[in-house]
């Protein structure tokens, strides 16, 4: 049986300015482990979207937050902005665990009762085994960082 893996994704923040709005990018690209970044079923989707509220600039008076922008590789976030010095660019890491598969074994909606196997997102249906690969999978959290 496989086990689950501790991976590490660096995000790169670069700031440009073009007719009075600065873009905030996040830049995940070519890196091995991106893929969970862009699938929800995974919790280190959510620790990065916790990730960029903290970094944005949404709460620099200078700063007022207009959309945000999702690309394959990467996410920026726009701003009406009167900066004459765009902030500094720099990197984080995002640390986090996944598991090996998304199925039953490490999924939230999974509960057990009487050896039999239920799935709460599906008006607690019985299942005849765990599922190893789900469509409907939410990752429960492995280990706290």
């Amino acid at each position: 049986m496989k086990s689950s893996r501790m991976i590490e994704i660096l995000i790169s923040v670069k700031f440009y300015k073009r007719e009075g709005k600065l873009y905030q990018h996040f830049d995940f690209n070519n890196q091995k482990y991106s893929k969970y970044l862009k699938d929800s079923r995974y919790a280190v989707k959510q620790l990065f979207n916790e990730k960029i509220v903290e970094h944005s600039l949404g709460r620099d008076p200078e700063c007022e937050y207009i959309e945000k922008r999702e690309t394959e590789n990467e996410i920026i976030l726009v701003y009406e902005s009167k900066k004459e010095k765009l902030p500094d660019a720099y990197y984080f890491n995002l640390i986090d665990y996944v598991p090996p598969n998304p199925g039953c074994e490490f999924c939230i909606y999974k509960s057990e009762k009487d050896g039999k196997i239920i799935c709460k997102f599906q008006n607690n249906k019985i299942l005849e085994k765990e599922v190893i690969n789900c469509r409907l999978f939410r990752q429960k959290r492995i280990f706290k960082i």
